[in-house]
């Protein structure tokens, strides 16, 4: 699993090795800091992050860390 902060925002970026064929399905778990709570709050819990699996661990944390980007980007949380 790797972090990463956009902003207020946390990534949480997992990739899962689906057993048989050594391939990678990649999430996206998002936090938000808030300031009233002074704490993080989830705004997205483990959504998937492709459509399918992807051949390795790599390509598969940059496809979460590139769907976590683009929510956090487009002001849906």
């Amino acid at each position: 699993m790797a972090t990463e902060k956009i902003g207020n925002y946390q990534l949480h970026l997992l990739a899962y090795e689906l057993p048989g064929d050594g391939q990678w399905d990649p999430f996206v778990t998002i936090d938000r800091f808030d300031e009233a709570r002074s704490d993080f709050v989830r705004v997205v819990d483990r959504r998937h992050a492709a459509e399918k699996p992807l051949p390795t661990y790599d390509l598969a944390i940059e496809a979460a860390r590139r769907f976590g980007t683009q929510l956090v980007e487009s002001n849906t949380l």
